[in-house]
């Protein structure tokens, strides 16, 4: 509904894009996605300009006359807004989105301003459509920009959390390690970087004094080194380099040591493996799952195989294309 409008906040790479993009599929119209990070500055947004509108001629005291430029405000909304707009203003019995992503991620100044458009349905000198919804979407920790709360009070505020049985549904191709290793260990599906003294440690929910666990909130703590973390965008990108490569292969980069940043020797593989999921419990449970499993497994069984179709011959044999 217009007056409701939700605000997905949760941390990045965790599925919000995807969702939404599959809820605009299954609404079968658009989604058009304004990233807010990316804009410096509010003008960015409204595209608000002083343009030349007229002329004004006034005599000077010596006689003489002059001739000064009007000026007037004019607005023309960003790339994206606008396409919404057009789109929904010529399709009104869809309901497009306009999906504002990373909203309290950007300048005070440009979250003032995006707030204009769910709350006041307009942007500049233009209104929104009545058939065009809103969906937005943030981070609710880390560098972000705080909304006071008469902001917050105008959306319905959604706290999500990747889930493992949504996302092995909606990758059909998940490699068959990577698959193993949520599966097993769902907790594992979200992590950041751990303390070197934690690698290898069994993940346990409780607090607990033994020297070789750890509690699970150690994963969620905020680090200022330039690491990479485990999320599903990330674990997505890792199933699919791990369904390009050949067993083979993959033998070779166990097979191959090589040091690490802190001259300590690690395989080839862990290096690939924590370049695109971190130095995380996923990545080690990772590890160890190709490993134990590289000559029992065909890691690219995963892949979708599509029939030949039975046509294929004859068109094949067809004396033009």
């Amino acid at each position: 509904q217009n007056n409701h409008v939700p605000m997905l906040l949760g941390e990045p790479g965790i599925g919000k894009s995807s969702w939404v993009e599959a809820l605009g599929n299954s609404m079968h119209t658009k989604v058009f996605v304004l990233a807010c990070n990316q804009l410096a500055d509010k003008a960015d947004m409204t595209g608000s300009r002083l343009m030349p509108v007229g002329e004004t001629k006034k005599v000077n005291p010596d006689g003489s006359e002059s001739t000064e430029i009007d000026y007037a405000q004019k607005f023309f909304p960003h790339v994206v807004i606008k396409k919404a707009i057009d789109y929904a203003a010529s399709h009104p019995t869809e309901f497009p989105i306009l999906f504002m992503d990373e909203l309290n991620r950007t300048t005070a100044d440009v979250t003032s301003e995006a707030l204009s458009i769910p709350t006041l349905r307009s942007i500049g000198d233009v209104d929104l459509p009545k058939n065009l919804r809103i969906i937005t979407a943030g981070n609710d920790k880390g560098n972000i920009t705080s909304l006071d709360e008469a902001s917050r009070s105008r959306f319905v505020l959604l706290h999500v959390e990747p889930d493992v049985e949504t996302f092995i549904n909606v990758n059909p191709e998940l490699n068959i390690f990577v698959k193993n290793v949520i599966t097993h260990h769902p907790e594992a599906i979200f992590g950041k970087a751990l303390p070197a003294s934690l690698s290898g440690a069994t993940v346990k929910k409780d607090d607990d004094d033994d020297d070789q666990t750890y509690n699970i909130d150690d994963i969620f703590d905020d680090t200022d080194e330039m690491s990479q973390i485990t999320t599903p965008r990330t674990i997505t990108a890792v199933s699919d380099w791990l369904n390009s490569c050949k067993t083979q292969e993959l033998n070779l980069f166990i097979a191959q040591n090589i040091l690490d940043e802190d001259g300590n020797p690690i395989t080839m593989l862990q290096e690939i493996l924590e370049a695109h999921t971190g130095k995380t419990m996923f990545t080690t449970l990772l590890l160890q799952e190709i490993i134990a499993n590289i000559n029992t497994i065909n890691p690219q069984q995963s892949k979708i195989k599509v029939p030949k179709p039975s046509c294929y011959d004859s068109l094949v044999n067809m004396p033009t294309r």
